[in-house]
């Protein structure tokens, strides 16, 4: 893989968190709160069908490299085109903390 250039940068991703709110019932409620807009090279990697919920559903998966950033967790979803994808990894490759691979992908995305 070739290291990351600023003309790779070509989508504007949205990094969202989960925080539980109060619903005012006694209750929480799940809320996504972005906390990075940053730019990023996105790539299709595969397409597959699962069952989910025992309805068969397409699942995609996504190769996101973005300049590098502390605190990206699996728990954290990426919003691009519309959808909203789960983080499955999350890496620097080379160990410079020059860039970050994201592994994300559509299946079973909490909402």
């Amino acid at each position: 893989m070739k290291p990351l250039r600023a003309a790779d940068l070509r989508h504007q991703i949205a990094i969202c968190r989960s925080d539980e709110v109060d619903d005012g019932r006694g209750g929480y409620s799940t809320a996504w709160t972005t906390i990075a807009t940053p730019w990023a090279e996105v790539a299709g990697l595969d397409g597959r069908e699962s069952v989910m919920e025992h309805v068969l559903q397409g699942v995609s998966v996504f190769r996101i490299r973005i300049w590098y950033r502390d605190g990206i967790a699996v728990d954290d979803q990426i919003r691009h085109a519309g959808q909203d994808l789960n983080i499955r990894s999350s890496v620097d490759p080379f160990g410079t903390r020059r860039e970050l691979l994201i592994i994300a992908d559509t299946r079973s995305t909490l909402t």
